[in-house]
Formats: structure tokens, sequence, C-alpha cells
């Protein structure tokens, strides 16, 4: 009996995407990818999504990462409900709330620390401290989250007019080449430029974060657009792809032995929440000094 019930596990099949699926995920048997994918984009603007062969797309576990328009129609007409992922994520929230509410101090105790702490300093622990400090997320912060990944998504759109060569067409010589290297990086300016802590800075500032601070992060950016199963770059479906000879050509082969070690665990993070690393470029950006490793201040004569 027992091994009956084993074999039925093994023999589930994501109905989206024909993978092995791990139980029923928002109301229909699906493996972990398919799983993550929706609660990435079901809530989105389905404007964002779009495909390039009029919704046409066959979703299948080596296609499935190419036309996220056509999986997510796959995903809802298959019987994923939004209503679950809605509930889901309010009860998310909710356990977050009781989390706070717990590890808030009583003015009692917290009067009492103050108490010990102006009579024996010495004997002040650092780790109470940082307990009083921990942060938990609010419904705001989660909102600015959400902004990050809407502006991530726009950039693609914001950044088009502004291209110095079509993502669309294969580069036959050096120039065009060189122009195609371009694209990713103007895109990810459109997505730093909807940053209020950028577009509040001077011009000064800015000229001198984007000249130090964007090209290092063009290789953590891709770990965005990264689809392992063809193990190729693709930030939108009508792109070029980039695959290891165009990454080769582009920054040398000693350069891409150096970050493949590093970029691996960047796809793995992505994989989990698109969000960090979306986050961890912002934060990367405006630091300082991020590619020379020193102040970078103008020097004043």
């Amino acid at each position: 009996m027992n091994q009956e019930g084993i074999s039925t596990t093994k023999l589930l099949i994501c109905v989206i995407c024909g993978s092995s699926a791990t139980g029923r995920n928002f109301g229909v048997i699906s493996c972990e990818s398919c799983k993550l994918f929706f609660r990435r984009n079901a809530l989105k603007n389905q404007a964002t999504l779009s495909c390039r062969y009029k919704n046409t797309c066959t979703v299948t576990l080596e296609t499935r990462r190419r036309c996220s328009a056509c999986r997510l129609n796959k995903c809802l007409k298959y019987g994923m409900e939004r209503e679950r992922l809605i509930k889901a994520e309010k009860k998310s929230v909710e356990r977050r709330q009781c989390r706070k509410e717990r590890t808030n101090i009583s003015p009692i105790n917290e009067q009492n620390s103050q108490s010990q702490l102006l009579a024996s300093p010495d004997s002040y622990s650092p780790q109470t401290s940082s307990q009083i400090q921990r942060a938990i997320l609010n419904s705001d912060d989660l909102q600015r989250i959400e902004m990050v990944q809407t502006a991530f998504e726009k950039r693609i759109e914001l950044a088009r007019d502004n291209l110095l060569w079509n993502p669309t067409v294969h580069s036959t010589n050096l120039l065009e080449f060189l122009n195609s290297r371009s694209v990713p990086a103007m895109r990810l300016v459109a997505f730093f430029k909807q940053i209020p802590e950028f577009t509040q800075l001077n011009s000064e500032d800015k000229f001198i974060l984007t000249k130090y601070n964007l090209m290092p992060l063009l290789v953590p950016s891709f770990a965005l657009s990264f689809k392992k199963d063809t193990k190729q770059v693709i930030e939108t479906n009508t792109d070029i792809p980039w695959d290891e000879s165009a990454f080769q050509q582009a920054i040398g082969t000693n350069y891409l032995l150096q970050i493949k070690p590093i970029f691996a665990p960047l796809v793995e993070i992505v994989q989990y929440d698109q969000k960090i690393m979306q986050l961890f470029l912002i934060v990367l950006f405006l630091s300082k000094g991020l590619s020379t490793g020193e102040d970078i201040t103008p020097k004043v004569e």
C-alpha cells in the first residue's frame, strides 16, 4: 500500500510545463518553478507581458522560460487562482505583523533596560540593542519593493527610443557589435532613473555614479535575464540572445572565467526572488567608489 502511494507521488506531473510536480499549488498540480513563476507574475500588470508570436507559444520544461506571457496564460487556463495567491500573501503579511508584535518591547521593560544601562553601563548587552533595533517590513516597505520591481520591468520600454542598436538584429561588424553591447547598459540606466534616491541627487553625483558604477553592474544584472535551460541571457522575447560566445567576445576569456563562479550564485538568488537582486543592484549603484575600491570624490584644486 505504501509502495503504491510512493509511486503515485513520483508520477505527479506539472500540468503547466510537464516537469515533475511537487504537489498542488494555487489549486493546480504543478512544479516548484511554475509555482514561483505564478507567485511572481500573477498580480502584475498584464500589459507588461507580451508574446512575439501572438500568444501561441508551447510551454514545456524546455521552453517555459522563453515566454512569460504564454506561461502565465497557461497557468490561468489550467486553473491557478489569483485569489489563492492574494490570500497567501495576506496571511504572510499577518504572520509578519504577529512576529513584529511579539518582538516589541513593552514600555515597562524598555524603562527597566534604560535604568540598568544608566546604573551599570558595563553590563549593557549589544545583543539586546540589536534586538530592539531589529526592523520588520511594513506595508509601505513592501509597496516600495513592488515599485522597484515595476521599475525594472518598465526599463525596456523607457530605454527603447535611446538605444544605439536594434537588439532584435544580429551585429555583423565591430561597430555594430559595440553598439549592441550598449543596449543592456542603457536599459539599466532607465531602471535607475526611476529610483527616487537617484533622481534626487544633483547632476554631478548622478554623472559620477553612472560613470563608475554602471558597467560593473551589467554582469550581476544579467542574472535577472538568464535562462538556465538554454544558458542564454534574453532581456525580452524579441532580443537576440547572448550566449557564452557573445560574452567571450564582449569581455574576454579571462574575465569570463573569473565571473563564472560568481554568476552562478547570483542566478540562484534570482530563482528564489528577483526582487532581492533588483534591490542589490540599487544598493551597489548608489555606493560611492564601487569600481575603484576608494573614495572617488573629485579632487578640488
